[in-house]
């Protein structure tokens, strides 16, 4: 007998591991960036949580590099404002052809030198 599963399964398979990331993500965050975070209450840092993997996916693939992308956009910008990226991040982002953790450092040095200005 073949198993056969449907795409609304995957879609929930990926909804169900996605949410269990963001809750590790948020602890984690809480925990390791304590004094940079403590302006957020739980709410808003889910919910900055739940805007930063929905952006990082656009770009990242592994639980480490969409934390990295978190810690950087959380800790250097102070998180997601309604606006994306610039184009200038993003150009830093997109290329798949960059090895994930290079464009990590690459975006960590560009916001450090734009700082909060977005």
């Amino acid at each position: 007998m073949m198993l056969t599963i449907r795409k609304a399964q995957m879609d929930e398979m990926a909804r169900v591991r996605i949410e269990s990331f963001e809750r590790r993500l948020t602890a984690h965050l809480r925990e390791v960036l304590r004094e940079r975070v403590a302006a957020l209450d739980d709410i808003r840092l889910e919910e900055q949580v739940r805007r930063g993997v929905a952006s990082g996916l656009r770009f990242f693939k592994t639980e480490k590099d969409l934390t990295r992308y978190c810690e950087i956009v959380l800790t250097i910008l102070g998180g997601w404002q309604e606006q994306d990226h610039p184009e200038p991040a993003l150009e830093i982002l997109r290329p798949d052809s960059i090895e994930a953790g290079q464009r990590l450092a690459n975006f960590e040095r560009w916001v450090g030198k734009k700082g909060r200005r977005r």
